[in-house]
């Protein structure tokens, strides 16, 4: 204990220091008592803490729970949580995200099996705006090749170079995209992070080691196929052996959110691209409540099934919001049966969570006859007891609600255009004012 009695010791002579039983003041009035709780408290205006500066982050099982460090790469302040996951970091100016699932509890050693495509871990499927996925780990041997994404995109690192890659023009498997020459070496026992962040309209990848950070940033203007990132995330080892850190998926969300959009293309906002995806009506929504507090979930061509109730299960967990807003029902219209038997399931189980469900009428398909297909769907949605907004209304003549009204519709007489979409925000205000509210 005598280097303890030392470094106290200075503290007195190089500034104020208090000493309280167990507690330690420095700085400031050194007449005023201690914070009553604290073990250790700084006071003083005219300067901070500083904290220990790291290029890299050492291994999260090789030092203690709790210790922090300040990353120069990224300037962000991390904190060890060996035992749940491994570091965390305080985002500064972004907000903090929310871990969805830690994937990996302890660092697990995985050596790659030669297979290209390989991936050791999948999480759960999801369509959530905006998601993230990071990875840290040491090569401990061989030439690596490593990736993580998400669906059919996603970033390699690897010993020659660093690949991207993107969904293919057939919509049913992965096309490079390009190829980065490396930032930094590869080499064994140095530790690397790579991962992807995922927002309304794009991507952008990183991969961080040596104090040096790569960043590249596809968005849905530059590159369409590059930033779809439909289905679940992974991570895989394709050669070489690893020591695997930390595996997380995260979301910037507001963890306790206010309200859950979920839905298809109108939603998703495919074809509003070239419009701008903050036109698209939920987007709308999102700005008048808070874009941080309304979670955006949309799949193109999704429709209400067995499937989707699972899933929907599960990601409504990461999140407790009071309202939850089912924009489905225009992809069931070959199955109108099938439609009403799993909505009513939908509703049944959101309530039973204690939330409530906002429905939508469905607007015209030209490929269907209106009377037999959308009117059943919408009549469903009208007797159903449940709040929803009557988007048919709001774009359709006025007495026919199989015609869209004029410019309300893109060229592909089914999505909304721009009239379209403002005007079913503007239908929102009128069929549920207190979304406004919240």
């Amino acid at each position: 204990m005598k280097w303890l009695l030392f470094v106290f010791a200075g503290m007195v002579l190089t500034g104020h220091c208090s000493l309280v039983s167990a507690q330690v003041k420095i700085g400031g009035d050194p007449t005023t008592p201690v914070t009553t709780g604290a073990v250790l408290e700084l006071d003083g205006a005219s300067g901070g803490l500083l904290l220990p500066k790291v290029d890299v982050l050492p291994a999260s099982g090789s030092v203690a729970e709790g210790m922090i460090y300040y990353l120069t790469t990224d300037g962000k302040v991390y904190i060890n949580h060996a035992a749940t996951g491994g570091w965390e970091f305080n985002h500064g100016n972004e907000r903090e995200n929310k871990i969805i699932q830690k994937l990996v509890s302890s660092p697990e050693y995985i050596t790659g099996s030669g297979t290209t495509g390989a991936k050791n871990y999948q999480t759960v499927e999801t369509y959530m705006e905006r998601f993230e996925m990071s990875a840290c780990f040491t090569l401990t041997s061989g030439t690596l090749s490593t990736w993580i994404g998400k669906g059919y995109a996603g970033l390699k690192l690897k010993s020659t170079g660093i690949e991207i890659y993107a969904l293919n023009s057939s919509l049913n498997g992965s096309a490079l995209v390009e190829t980065i020459p490396l930032p930094f070496a590869i080499t064994p026992g140095e530790t690397y992070s790579i991962g992807f962040k995922k927002f309304a309209n794009g991507v952008k990848y990183f991969a961080s080691s040596q104090g040096i950070l790569f960043e590249k940033e596809y968005n849905k203007t530059t590159n369409n196929r590059a930033s779809i990132m439909w289905g679940a995330g992974f991570f895989g080892v394709e050669s070489g052996t690893i020591s695997l850190e930390t595996l997380t998926t995260s979301s910037d969300y507001t963890p306790k959110a206010k309200l859950y959009i979920t839905g298809d293309s109108f939603i998703e906002g495919a074809s509003m691209v070239a419009y701008g995806l903050e036109n698209r009506w939920c987007a709308l929504l999102a700005s008048a409540i808070g874009n941080n507090d309304v979670v955006i979930n949309g799949k193109g061509g999704e429709a209400i099934n067995s499937a989707y109730i699972n899933r929907y299960k599960t990601e409504i967990t990461w999140y407790n919001p009071k309202y939850v807003f089912v924009s489905l029902g225009t992809n069931n219209i070959s199955n109108v049966t099938a439609y009403k038997t799993y909505m009513q399931q939908l509703i049944d189980q959101i309530k039973s969570e204690g939330r409530i469900p906002i429905l939508v009428t469905c607007t015209p398909r030209p490929e269907a006859d209106y009377t037999t297909t959308v009117k059943v769907i919408n009549d469903f949605v009208k007797a159903s007891g449940e709040f929803y907004v009557d988007m048919n209304k709001a774009v359709t003549v006025s007495g026919d609600p199989s015609t869209w009204k004029s410019g309300y519709v893109q060229a592909d007489n089914v999505h909304p255009s721009l009239l379209g979409h403002e005007a079913m925000f503007n239908q929102i205000k009128t069929d549920c004012p207190f979304l406004f509210q919240l």
